[in-house]
């Protein structure tokens, strides 16, 4: 059916240009030319170059013709001009500069087609191919479609649900907007589960991110396919998961401990429960009037209510088993996730350079702290009112993880900033002024988001593990003893991105640590 499909159009096509030519054999005195062009769409990928066809029947004097190739910015500014045997821009539109041109050695063939170089989605047009001729005049529509197929997609884990894990699915750089599709290990589609986003960047393309919770009775293969229909090209990751699906470990083991001081408490009530009967046993059979029908009584209940603790204990050390052994399986998943992670260790120095005048970097770099102000130059990198620090060298593309000590450490911030953040003057640390941190303001943990919302840490951090994704758009931050997650901020990185240091009002210093792989 393909085939014949196929046949059909070189057949209609075929008959297209034979209707033009008779056309222009029958055509009166008042038109006495055609231009024609190929009737369907023409698709071309974002960054390649593109020829739109356009032909003049038959052939004319070079010398008196003029062609304007128009866009949507209208027959003044045309896109490319041939006018009195020669090239004319002086009203091209600058998005087409330098990226267009005729094939004049042809043109006096009647080739009269515009080849158009480094495609951008903003060039997706129905473009014009005009021509006058002494009084007379003739054009076509060829309508161009842009289209690009983004990178390979990334796809992981996310989060912990109740029941499961999350995953995520990213990649960029598409357009149109390209369908995310999600299958299992058995073949099946699970799409209808999923949530798909998708975001511009400045020169029109496309970044997609779409997530599916997945539980633990699922299937423990997964891959996400996404499509660009128009070039008929596709990407495609996958995934495979253990087959004990788990919640996020931190909240599984509070509630691991949690159930373990339960059995304990319950273990201390029945032993004082038994010693206050067995003394109000010994009391009675003690006293004088006791009767054996009481002391049986007393007995009886005695036994009843150890027979009901046994049976609770026994529930509940069932109960801790069972969570014992479901915390052992997800252990080796969350591991290997940690793995990854450490896998990306950068190598992050303090860079003096960008150091207020009253902190004091170590020689090798690796530390920082607050004293004494320092006679060092007013250079245009130096944050001059505010004790910052920046990394020496910038990030610009792929993943990173560095670990910075903060124990005994009252106030800090670190994390990452954008290069063009105000170093003069007080800066606001804040995400919309391009700083993503995370630090400790006295007693609470917080992060540079507009309100420096608080965030809820079980244990105090010793050292702060900072993972930064930048294709991906994120910076997660860690306790890097524990593995315990601690936030991440989604972030658009349109510039060069560098290691943030705040080391307080305090004489601690700031540490960057090796990575234990």
């Amino acid at each position: 059916m393909h085939r014949i499909l196929q046949v059909l159009d070189i057949r209609i096509s075929k008959i297209f240009l034979l209707l033009q030519i008779l056309l222009w054999i029958f055509h009166d005195t008042a038109a006495d030319f055609v231009v024609t062009a190929p009737p369907e769409p023409v698709v071309v990928a974002v960054g390649r170059d593109v020829v739109l066809d356009c032909q003049l029947v038959p052939a004319k004097d070079l010398g008196r013709m003029e062609i304007r190739w128009i866009s949507k910015f209208g027959y003044a500014s045309p896109v490319h001009m041939y006018k009195n045997g020669m090239e004319d821009l002086t009203h091209q539109p600058p998005e087409y500069r330098d990226r267009t041109e005729l094939f004049l050695d042809q043109i006096g063939r009647g080739n009269l087609s515009l080849k158009l170089r480094n495609v951008r989605v903003s060039d997706k047009d129905v473009y014009k191919c005009f021509v006058a001729f002494a009084s007379k005049h003739d054009e076509v529509k060829i309508t161009l479609n842009v289209a690009g197929t983004g990178q390979q997609p990334q796809i992981g884990m996310e989060g912990y649900t109740s029941d499961g894990v999350k995953l995520g699915c990213r990649s960029a750089r598409w357009f149109p907007q390209p369908p995310v599709r999600w299958v299992n290990g058995k073949g099946e589609s699970v799409t209808g589960q999923s949530q798909t986003q998708y975001e511009g960047d400045a020169q029109g393309l496309l970044a997609v991110q779409s997530f599916i919770e997945v539980s633990r009775q699922s299937s423990n293969e997964y891959a996400c396919v996404i499509d660009n229909k128009d070039l008929k090209e596709m990407r495609e990751a996958h995934i495979r998961i253990a087959d004990v699906f788990f919640p996020h470990a931190s909240g599984w083991m509070v509630a691991f401990w949690v159930l373990f001081f339960l059995v304990l408490a319950a273990f201390g009530f029945v032993f004082w429960f038994y010693r206050k009967l067995q003394s109000k046993i010994q009391g009675l059979e003690k006293s004088s009037g006791l009767l054996e029908t009481e002391k049986a009584a007393i007995k009886a209940e005695h036994e009843q209510f150890k027979a009901e603790v046994d049976k609770e204990k026994a529930a509940d050390a069932a109960k801790y088993q069972k969570l014992h052994t479901e915390f052992e399986q997800w252990r080796p998943l969350v591991l290997s996730e940690w793995k990854r992670i450490e896998s990306y260790a950068a190598a992050v120095k303090i860079d003096p350079w960008t150091a207020n005048a009253s902190l004091t970097v170590s020689p090798d770099g690796l530390t920082v702290k607050g004293g004494e102000t320092l006679q060092v130059p007013d250079n245009p990198e130096r944050f001059d009112s505010v004790p910052y620090a920046l990394g020496e060298g910038a990030f610009t593309e792929g993943t990173h993880y560095w670990v910075v000590q903060v124990a005994n450490k009252t106030y800090w911030d670190v994390g990452v900033a954008n290069a063009s953040v105000q170093r003069k003057g007080m800066p606001n640390l804040c995400s919309d002024a391009g700083f993503w941190t995370l630090g400790r303001d006295g007693e609470p943990h917080g992060i540079s988001d507009p309100n420096r919302s608080r965030i809820k840490v079980t244990d105090k951090p010793q050292k702060i593990g900072v993972f930064l994704e930048l294709e991906a758009g994120r910076v997660s931050f860690y306790n890097a003893d524990t593995m315990f997650h601690l936030y991440t901020f989604n972030a658009n990185f349109s510039d060069k991105v560098y290691p943030f240091f705040w080391p307080g009002w305090d004489d601690a210093p700031l540490s960057v640590c090796p990575v234990k792989n």
